[in-house]
Parts: C-alpha cells; structure tokens; sequence
C-alpha cells in the first residue's frame, strides 16, 4: 500500500474523489465530521483501487458506516489499534 495524500479543493464537485493516477484523495469540505467521513469514504476506494476488490459504491458507503461505528463505539481500544501499527512506539 502506497502513501495517500490528502488535499483540500474546495473547488471540487461533491464531498470527496480518489485519484488512482495522483495517489490521492480530495475533499471539499473542512467541517467535522464530514471531512473525518469523506476522507474514510475515498480511503476505503483507493484500498478498493489497489487491491482490485471490486466495491460497489453501496459496500462503501457500508464499510464507512461500519467502521465510524466500531471507532466511535470503541474509542479508546482503537486509538490503541492506530498506535500499534506506529514503528516509532515502544
């Protein structure tokens, strides 16, 4: 998996687009938590992109769901989730 940037466009047409040629994601909104969604949304289709998986933009919108679920409902645990992928981290 390649390093993805995140730019704002406040220009762009809707909330978000992932760019497979740029390796990048671009939101159009600063506001929370629409931009913690967009940016969730568009991650989940270049992972789509990347690995060839095939996502409807329903399975999306669905994975989005579920996982803004799982991180709010379980804050705590997957803030020590992210940390652990953290090479720095002793």
């Amino acid at each position: 998996m390649q390093k993805l940037d995140v730019i704002y466009n406040p220009e762009l047409d809707g909330w978000g687009n992932y760019d497979a040629q740029t390796q990048s994601v671009s939101v159009s909104t600063l506001r929370f938590p629409e931009l913690q969604l967009t940016v969730l949304h568009e991650i989940l289709h270049a992972i789509d992109d990347m690995l060839g998986i095939k996502l409807s933009e329903q399975d999306v919108r669905c994975l989005e769901q579920a996982l803004t679920l799982l991180v709010r409902d379980n804050h705590s645990q997957a803030l020590a989730w992210v940390q652990a992928f953290d090479p720095d981290q002793k």
